[in-house]
């Protein structure tokens, strides 16, 4: 075989001659390799033939031998003589458009799978030999190590991709503003480097307790949520929410395996096949979800493209915390500022009030010292006015001290030296000893100037004159018991203890010593 000087460093390339090969060295009008699309269960079709005709380029995996026979039921390479003969002549697309008559196939396998099958057919009935099988399955081989050749440099592009969006997504985090618009260019880059339906990014707020779709990215003709997807309450995920506050990843190939009905049917009815929610948290605390989601097929997410996702959601997460952080310092650079402008005009006021209460300081002063002047001078004449005043005083009080000495007392001991009524007499002995107060000058120890009420002095008066309770009592107009009770409060003043005392001779007694 020469099939080795047709390879290319392009694997499809080098499955077209392998195929070419295929079909020069078995001899055949057909050969043609079928590769299996596991999602939708169609074969791609590479076609060298000799027929003058036009092959599709996919046709349906159901129904075909080279996907029921060589596929799914031999790893070995197998060979129908008479087409003709086995059902497959009126089920299978090629035999029955091209009316082939054998078929010769085997299975192409990859990491222990089918991927596709290598077969060729003819026109005419045919036995084929065992070096013709054998060269098939060769081929079949050969065509598998480009199948693998294929995937790795396919997975080689994607992480090569990936990396580069993964730098991408970096620097542009590093001089990010505004985080919607960070998110929405992330989702756009995720979107052109990843094969997906559909990005979205929900925030959650935990002040509500709500989702709402703050950015997404869908290919075209799938349906769009961001303007319907608003401030929905959270407990319409339970389990979903559960997992992502644990910091869980949520990774469905077919949506109709997760756990909870009501939200199966939920995601169902968005038309939703396989999904995958990797949480974001920012500053440890939960801040929502990125969610990849894929509508036409299902889809099976490598361990590689999560640990690639995981990375750019704590890209995302760490530049929100910048953002927010920013932001934060924004406020306080300005609330600061805020207070130093205010601090600063309250005190340049209370400067200008300070250098105003200064001068009034200076003003009070100087007017104090010109009142302290004008007082020192008042008060050097009201203390010789106070001089002035006091002499007169004395002279006055002396000249008050004569005339009453001189001309009233005589007459009053004039009249009590004649014969009197007691009344009478106990009135004139009350002014008298009133008369002798004002003249030697109050002095301490008048018991009945100081101690006594006016009341109480008439009718100690009264009973010194020999009046009895009765008499008292006509003279005052009152009772007798009132007049007894005068008597009481007398002799408690006096400080009479002793009920054998006279209260008379005791009065007599006080009044000489007053005289």
């Amino acid at each position: 075989l020469t099939i080795f000087d047709h390879l290319s460093t392009s694997p499809e390339k080098s499955i077209n001659a392998i195929v070419n090969q295929t079909l020069s060295v078995t001899g055949s009008k057909c050969a043609i390799y079928a590769r299996l699309n596991e999602q939708n269960l169609r074969l791609a079709l590479s076609v060298a033939t000799e027929i003058n005709a036009r092959f599709p380029k996919t046709i349906r995996a159901n129904g075909q031998i080279c996907y029921e026979v060589s596929m799914n039921g031999h790893e070995m390479p197998v060979a129908f003589e008479d087409l003709r003969a086995t059902p497959y002549f009126k089920r299978d697309f090629l035999v029955r458009r091209f009316r082939f008559k054998s078929y010769l196939g085997c299975p192409v396998r990859m990491r222990g799978k089918s991927v596709g099958s290598l077969f060729v057919m003819d026109i005419r009935k045919r036995l084929f030999a065992s070096y013709e099988k054998r060269t098939i399955a060769a081929l079949a081989k050969a065509i598998a190590l480009e199948e693998e050749r294929k995937t790795i440099q396919e997975a080689l592009d994607k992480r090569v991709a990936c990396e580069k969006m993964l730098v991408d997504i970096s620097r542009r985090a590093i001089s990010v503003e505004e985080v919607n618009g960070l998110l929405d260019w992330c989702v756009r880059r995720m979107g052109k480097t990843l094969d997906i339906d559909g990005i979205f990014v929900w925030h959650y707020d935990q002040k509500t307790d709500t989702l709402s779709n703050v950015s997404e990215w869908l290919v075209r003709n799938c349906p769009r949520h961001r303007e319907r997807f608003q401030s929905i309450p959270a407990s319409n995920f339970p389990w979903i929410m559960r997992a992502l506050r644990r910091n869980k990843i949520i990774n469905y190939q077919n949506i109709e395996e997760m756990p909870q009905d009501k939200e199966r049917k939920l995601i169902r009815m968005i038309g939703i096949k396989s999904i995958l929610i990797i949480p974001l948290f920012v500053r440890s605390a939960f801040y929502g979800a990125i969610g990849f989601e894929a509508y036409r097929n299902k889809r099976t997410w490598l361990e590689d493209d999560i640990y690639i996702l995981r990375i750019v959601s704590q890209i995302i997460s760490k530049s929100i915390e910048n953002v927010q952080f920013e932001r934060a310092l924004e406020m306080a650079n300005s609330e600061l500022e805020r207070r130093i402008i205010s601090q600063t005009a309250k005190l340049r006021a209370a400067t200008r009030q300070l250098k105003t209460k200064q001068v009034e300081l200076q003003d009070s002063r100087l007017e104090l010292e010109k009142l302290n002047t004008a007082l020192l001078e008042t008060n050097k004449a009201l203390l010789v006015f106070a001089r002035n005043a006091k002499k007169s005083r004395e002279d006055i009080k002396r000249n008050i001290g004569c005339a009453l000495r001189e001309r009233i007392i005589p007459i009053v001991e004039e009249l009590l030296s004649g014969e009197l009524p007691p009344g009478v007499r106990a009135e004139l002995d009350i002014m008298h000893m009133y008369l002798q107060d004002l003249v030697k000058g109050y002095p301490k120890g008048r018991e009945f100037s100081s101690i006594f009420t006016p009341v109480q002095a008439r009718v100690a008066a009264m009973v010194k004159n020999g009046l009895r309770n009765q008499d008292i009592a006509e003279e005052l107009g009152v009772s007798v018991e009132t007049v007894k009770s005068h008597r009481r409060n007398i002799r408690q003043k006096l400080k009479i203890r002793n009920e054998k005392i006279n209260l008379r001779s005791f009065l007599e007694c006080k009044w000489r010593e007053i005289e």
